[in-house]
């Protein structure tokens, strides 16, 4: 459950919550989609963990303490010709008849190991895509904090370099998704490289 943000733009990278009462606590650390490192790191809690269910909790007794987090940085990179690309929400709006987009969650690319590649982030209207990418298997895991994900396989090959109709729904416990066969003229292609929407 979110207690408290802060936000700094202090050039020596500082962090501190006033006034927080013992317990036990997680820390996230991210980019704001404003910096140009964004997308170059990826969210990272204590201590350096990249997801949220293998952060080291922080039992906090009342005293000051230092709890360092060193991002970490996105440092694969991809030259292929494949490409992935999807949705995330948090469901279906009936009074405006379609899906709530998810703005600015984490979207990690990992191996067939669950380990993460790169990262992006949704856009305004909850896009998210990877390109460039060479063939093989991936998992693209939606990382929210709180909420247990359950990550979608795709696998590229050269008869379908390209999964371009992922949908991710965050629900109240989980973030589950689907791989949808939807129209060619439906199809969103967001270019750049690894972007947001």
């Amino acid at each position: 459950v979110l207690i408290d943000t802060a936000i700094f733009n202090d050039t020596l990278g500082y962090y501190l919550f006033y006034q927080v009462i013992e317990g036990d606590y997680i820390v996230k650390a991210d980019l704001c989609p404003g910096s140009i490192h964004f997308n170059h790191f990826m969210t990272t809690y204590y201590s350096n963990k990249p997801l949220w269910t293998e952060a080291d909790t922080i039992h906090h007794t009342g005293n000051g303490c230092d709890y360092d987090i060193g991002l970490i940085p996105v440092t694969q990179s991809f030259f292929g010709e494949g490409s992935i690309a999807g949705s995330i929400s948090y469901g279906f709006d009936t009074d405006k008849g379609k899906n709530i987009p998810a703005v600015n969650i984490e979207i990690l690319l990992c191996d067939e190991n669950d380990i993460p590649l790169i990262c992006c982030h949704s856009s305004e209207e909850g896009l998210f895509n990877f390109i460039g990418l060479d063939l093989g298997t991936y998992n693209v895991h939606a990382e929210v904090t709180g909420k247990y994900t359950i990550p979608v396989k795709i696998t590229l090959d050269e008869l379908t370099p390209e999964a371009h109709s992922i949908m991710l729904f965050i629900g109240d416990f989980t973030v589950n998704g689907t791989v949808n066969a939807i129209a060619e003229n439906d199809v969103v292609l967001i270019t750049g490289g690894v972007s947001m929407g």
